[in-house]
């Protein structure tokens, strides 16, 4: 569905997944001037994925208000998996955002782990991931200082 802005979606939408870069951009689209927070009917299912911290995720959680629900998901694997519904998400939110969700996420994805109900479970275990990908990549000797010298 198209629209002009996050705002038009939320009367029509009962999930809305927003995938954008950022933290900043993740406020524009939920809390914005033309935010789709404040349109959204009750009930309604908002999955955030983006690049934030595990406090930014939780205070989305915190922030939520009436019977919305929240749902933070990582995604892993490439756009070509993601094309095909293949996609593995590390996820967390309450019971209900995933009885909200259920039909969605197992469209997208091959395999949903849920994390638990506290927001922000799903980015400490991609950082973690991010973290041992880094050091079991072969290349990492020589990033190690490289690093440490920069801070």
């Amino acid at each position: 569905m198209a629209a002009a802005d996050p705002a038009a979606l939320g009367g029509p939408c009962r999930v809305l997944i927003i995938l954008v870069l950022n933290e900043a951009q993740t406020d524009e689209v939920l809390f914005g001037p033309k935010g789709a927070a404040a349109a959204l009917a009750p009930g309604s299912l908002v999955i955030a994925s983006a690049t934030v911290s595990p406090n930014f995720a939780r205070s989305l959680g915190q922030r939520w208000r009436r019977g919305e629900f929240l749902c933070s998901m990582r995604r892993f694997r490439g756009s070509g998996q993601a094309r095909e519904g293949k996609i593995t998400m590390m996820t967390s939110g309450p019971a209900e955002a995933y009885a909200a969700g259920e039909a969605v996420l197992a469209a997208i994805s091959a395999q949903v782990y849920r994390l638990g109900p506290e927001h922000g479970a799903g980015t400490k275990v991609k950082v973690l991931n991010q973290l041992l990908a880094g050091f079991t990549s072969r290349p990492w000797p020589r990033r190690w200082p490289w690093g440490c010298a920069r801070g």
